[in-house]
């Protein structure tokens, strides 16, 4: 009993360190997106508020992650289309997608976005007209809410309806508190990986985009989700553009072309 009296201490200066480190690493995290914005001058423009998604990639040079060798790829992506990419065929396509939505720099040959060159304007005025939703999910200390919104209290009426289209809705009002359903570390380690998915989803409907890009997400789905995504796919098809990054057949027959790293449209 005395030995527990006396590690006890040691415990709670233990967990008040690990929580100040993560208190460090999330301000890091906020202190890079808020300067993010500072790659862009003032001068650079914004994107207009309508785009309708058509994407062209002009001799677009990239690394390929096997031989390490330069390669460019060109493609036109008409709006509306809905493009499979066979991870395990094309596997550099990450660096393809991360250029597309502005993460890595363009080092040579351009991308087009409704015939504008994603390099002369500010590609973070995109925000919620294309989202790249990963296997990876973040959540946060917070209300199941607040995790969709991001914290932004004017999206809640948008969330509510993105939890409709997803299904997310019928599947937290199981919960006592709802959408209100707080999230914590004990809470936050319970989620099952179909869960975290449904709200990924939730968050890229959040605001309707324009270009959607899902890039194995899969792969963590239990089949009720996976039917739920399967569905979306079908009725978003033609509405918006579509990039499907996975391996799984019964998906990719949606899809209206593959598209390698040979620069061809294999139609499916």
């Amino acid at each position: 009993m005395l030995g527990g009296r006396a590690i006890n201490p040691v415990i709670s200066i233990m967990n008040q360190y690990f929580q100040r480190k993560d208190i460090q690493i999330l301000k890091r995290r906020i202190d890079e997106i808020a300067n993010m914005k500072s790659q862009y001058t003032e001068e650079i423009p914004d994107f207009p508020e309508d785009i309708d998604g058509t994407i062209e990639l002009i001799n677009l040079e990239y690394e390929d992650i096997q031989t390490h060798r330069k390669r460019t790829i060109n493609s036109s992506i008409q709006s509306g289309s809905f493009v499979h990419i066979d991870p395990s065929e094309f596997l550099s396509y990450k660096t393809i997608l991360k250029k597309i939505v502005g993460q890595e720099r363009i080092i040579s040959g351009k991308i087009l976005i409704d015939n504008l060159d994603i390099q002369e304007w500010n590609m973070n005025s995109l925000k919620g007209k294309i989202e790249y939703l990963s296997e990876n999910v973040s959540i946060y200390k917070g209300s199941i809410l607040e995790n969709i919104t991001y914290f932004n209290s004017s999206k809640i009426q948008n969330a509510y309806n993105a939890a409709s289209i997803t299904g997310l809705d019928e599947i937290i009002s199981h919960q006592a508190s709802g959408f209100e359903t707080q999230i914590d570390d004990y809470y936050k380690h319970s989620l099952s990986p179909a869960f975290m998915q449904r709200l990924n989803l939730t968050r890229a409907f959040l605001d309707r985009p324009r270009i959607l890009i899902f890039d194995r997400v899969d792969e963590s789905m239990d089949i009720e989700t996976l039917e739920n995504f399967k569905w979306l796919l079908e009725k978003f098809k033609g509405r918006m553009t579509i990039f499907l990054i996975t391996d799984n057949p019964e998906l990719k027959i949606l899809s209206d072309f593959n598209l390698n790293d040979n620069n061809e449209r294999v139609i499916i």
